[in-house]
């Protein structure tokens, strides 16, 4: 009967720690779903990071280019501004140049009057000495 008992409870014992080993099998399988789970999560975040970051490298690649495009219109608009300067700087010249060719237009038709009252006494001149 002992021996009965001792086998009894033997077999409830190896029973029980089959039951425990079963359970923590259990767990161990639930961790490594868990970890696995983790480790997708982890990967889907890091992707999502990823694509936010690569996202974010286009919109400063996009704002660099127009900024580039602004600094372009920034040349042009300041040489189109240089030339106007130049333009306005020569327009203001214009009526000077146009008083100073007045002035020598008077001064040929002088000078052509002078030389003409030149010849004609010249000439006279010569009739005298014939």
């Amino acid at each position: 009967a002992k021996e009965e008992e001792v086998r009894a409870r033997e077999e409830a014992l190896r029973t029980e720690k089959e039951a425990v080993i079963s359970r923590k099998d259990e767990e161990i399988e639930t961790l490594k779903r868990g970890t696995a789970e983790l480790k997708e999560l982890s990967a889907l975040q890091v992707r999502g990071k990823t694509d936010e970051i690569e996202a974010l490298i286009r919109k400063v690649g996009d704002l660099d280019e127009r900024l580039r495009e602004r600094e372009s219109e920034l040349d042009r608009k300041s040489e189109e501004l240089s030339e106007a300067r130049t333009n306005a700087a020569q327009a203001d010249l214009v009526p000077t140049l146009e008083a100073h060719i007045e002035e020598l237009k008077k001064m040929l038709e002088e000078t052509g009057q002078k030389s003409s009252e030149v010849e004609t006494a010249l000439k006279a001149k010569e009739e005298e000495i014939r």
